[in-house]
């Protein structure tokens, strides 16, 4: 019978992949991705809250919303795409380092798309466990944690076993 890793054995393992200076620059162009939807997301969201911050009546509610709504819908519409472009890079992410591990060389752009193909399996997936997650916690919270801890590797499964959702 093989024996267990020890997790200070796994932790260091994985800062060695993580922190090989080939491996850091590949990882940072993937997740970079993310990064022009969190500081249009945070800039619009401060300009908004700073121009509704003194709402004292439904007046004054209607008048900022007819001034600001395109900025509200506007950061209504990059919310969205960045919940798309998380569960890509989440996606990206994971074949990145499955590839790393098993010694293959994929570039960036091969990875993101591997992944954009997983993308809607991979959606679908943190929406359904998501909502069994949801349910369970009201219920009762162990069922939540244990639905928690259920689904915690589900996404890694999806994309590197090439499952279902419904597996």
């Amino acid at each position: 019978m093989k024996k267990l890793s020890s997790p200070i054995d796994l932790i260091k393992k994985s800062f060695e992949i993580y922190f090989k200076k080939e491996n850091a620059i590949y990882f940072l162009k993937i997740y970079s991705l993310l990064l022009p939807f969190s500081i249009v997301s945070m800039v619009l969201g401060n300009f908004v809250s700073s121009h509704t911050q003194g709402i004292t009546s439904e007046v004054d509610a209607v008048r900022i919303f007819a001034s600001f709504g395109w900025a509200m819908a506007l950061m209504v519409i990059i919310n969205l795409a960045s919940i798309v472009v998380y569960f890509w890079v989440n996606a990206s992410g994971i074949i990145g380092v499955s590839n790393i591990i098993s010694g293959g060389k994929l570039t960036v752009r091969e990875v993101l798309n591997l992944a954009w193909k997983k993308l809607w399996k991979l959606a679908l997936l943190g929406i359904v466990a998501g909502l069994i997650t949801v349910l369970g916690f009201l219920l009762l919270i162990v069922p939540g944690v244990l639905f928690v801890v259920w689904f915690s590797f589900a996404s890694y499964i999806l994309i590197i076993e090439g499952l279902g959702v419904k597996a």
